[in-house]
């Protein structure tokens, strides 16, 4: 938001077309994507160069800045750093959301992906295994791809958090619907009143009494949606 030209924001779809028109026309122009920024005095001595594949995953909302940095020649550095607050490639595609670059960085780590992985917490989730991410995302096709390579619904992370416990932080009920029969098991067979470490049951994250919304009343629909499945518990 500019104050001398008062504008609203560009929808993410606009403002990521005009950047990789700009992306386009760096590269086109001789931009080298494995440049390191030059030393400055302005530069904090301890913030260390991020290699630009990590902030293209991170941002982006398909394939093609990676496609162009590929062309390009684009380094990729080793899958999985290491040390605190460090994830693999795959990771930070999983975190994104974009299936394409799920798939594509899946393809391409192989054997080297561990698939329960933990992620660092962030400013809106909890840290956790990718499977928390997931879904806490929403992204129901995404949470399948995770189960159908072996991702562990019953891992807890340091709160006694389970993957499910995300979902119904999010109200995602498909989600729920998922992974509920997987994590009501032998391990954790009182799912519904088991409390984490924290002190919250799915019920209470799953907010089923947000149900007045006067501007959308599909806000009331799900709310009973999400009552009637855990009243059935």
């Amino acid at each position: 938001y500019d104050i001398y030209y008062p504008r609203c924001p560009e929808l993410p779809e606009i403002a990521w077309e005009r950047g990789i028109q700009t992306f386009r026309l760096l590269l086109a122009n001789g931009a080298c994507p494995n440049a390191e920024p030059p030393m400055s005095i302005y530069r904090r001595p301890w913030i260390k160069h991020r290699p630009i594949i990590h902030a293209t995953i991170d941002s982006s909302m398909g394939m093609d800045m990676i496609n162009m940095l590929i062309d390009h020649g684009v380094d990729f550095p080793e899958s999985y750093e290491g040390g605190s607050g460090k994830i693999s490639l795959f990771a930070r595609a999983v975190r994104n959301g974009h299936p394409d670059l799920i798939r594509f960085f899946f393809e391409r780590e192989g054997a080297m992906i561990d698939i329960n992985e933990e992620v660092p917490e962030t400013t809106f989730s909890q840290r956790g295994s990718l499977l928390h991410a997931t879904a806490g995302s929403g992204r129901l096709a995404n949470v399948q791809f995770l189960l159908d390579h072996g991702a562990d619904p019953l891992k807890m992370n340091a709160n006694g958090w389970l993957p499910v416990h995300e979902a119904c932080q999010g109200r995602h009920l498909e989600i729920i619907e998922l992974l509920w029969p997987l994590t009501c098991t032998a391990a954790v067979p009182d799912l519904a009143n088991y409390r984490t470490k924290d002190g919250h049951t799915a019920f209470h994250l799953a907010r089923c009494w947000t149900s007045y919304n006067p501007e959308n009343p599909e806000v009331e629909v799900h709310s009973m949606r999400l009552f009637r499945f855990f009243k059935e518990k």
